[in-house]
């Protein structure tokens, strides 16, 4: 019997539709199935490892809060300030960081309850309804913000918190290193602290590392490449202080303290000395607090 051309092409293409995985004649197209495995579908569903689990938390941000004490008057030699500084240990720091600052009139310590802070606040505390409370609601008689700071520090990057205001003109500033002294003139020297974070694979704690910084001279621009454009980034010359940086094995609630001595030193005083806008010199104190995940 023959088969009409027309029908025998209308049975190949109900076999094509009807029958999938099956490859047609006369040129019909191959029917796929998009299904996934079961295999697949387990896997999407599997929870991480614990290494996979460890490396996310080791690239989590160190989380840390930064408040700033502006010291005016008695309150740098009140008790309140003696009896923090009682208070704090080393044991944490590594030696060669805390001498070479120790040096250089920088001081520092680790407060292990970070509810001692409570009594620097009350003598630091302003009268809110005077002109001078005023005036540091506005941020405008103390070198920085009294307020405290939240910094999520991303793991192997660096943040960089400046300590004061630049510093109008030039400055002389000397360093002691290993018994040398290592002096260089600045233009419009600004300090900054410089933190980089790592969190400790063995244990909760935390490798914190803080080096100062001092910018100074005139920004310049800086062409920076990209795959789509050129960017300028204007910056100024940085001396960086790399034989005095501090390392703190940190643990979540501990709070490091710094502040200067009572001797006269060139770094710690354009670190943590200034003069207010009203004419009156302040000391800062910092405090650097880790907080929780």
């Amino acid at each position: 019997m023959v088969v009409p051309r027309r029908r025998l092409l209308k049975l190949l293409s109900a076999a094509c539709l009807g029958a999938p995985g099956i490859v047609a004649l006369g040129g019909c197209a191959q029917w796929k199935n998009d299904a996934a495995p079961e295999d697949s579908l387990v896997s999407a569903r599997r929870p991480p490892t614990l290494s996979e689990r460890a490396a996310k938390s080791e690239r989590a941000p160190v989380r840390v809060e930064i408040e700033v004490f502006n010291l005016v008057g008695d309150v740098a030699t009140s008790e309140a300030l003696r009896v923090l500084w009682q208070s704090v240990d080393t044991a944490s720091l590594d030696y060669q960081g805390r001498s070479q600052l120790g040096a250089n009139g920088i001081r520092m310590g680790v407060l292990r309850n970070a509810e001692m802070l409570a009594n620097v606040r009350k003598a630091t505390a302003l009268d809110t309804d005077g002109v001078e409370g005023f005036l540091a609601s506005a941020d405008v008689v103390g070198e920085l913000s009294r307020r405290g700071q939240r910094i999520p520090l991303r793991v192997g990057k660096a943040h960089e918190w400046p300590t004061r205001h630049p510093i109008s003109g030039n400055r002389t500033v000397l360093v002691k290193h290993d018994g040398e002294v290592l002096g260089r003139t600045l233009v419009n020297p600004q300090p900054c602290l410089t933190l980089f974070a790592k969190r400790s694979t063995s244990d909760e704690s935390v490798l914190l590392t803080i080096r100062p910084d001092i910018d100074h001279g005139d920004a310049r621009p800086n062409y920076v490449a990209s795959e789509s454009a050129i960017r300028i980034d204007s910056k100024r010359e940085r001396w960086s202080l790399d034989e005095l940086t501090l390392r703190w094995r940190a643990v979540e609630g501990e709070v490091l303290i710094l502040g200067r001595t009572p001797d006269n030193a060139p770094l710690a005083d354009l670190l943590f000395q200034a003069t207010r806008a009203d004419g009156v010199a302040e000391e800062t104190l910092l405090a650097i607090q880790l907080l929780p995940r």
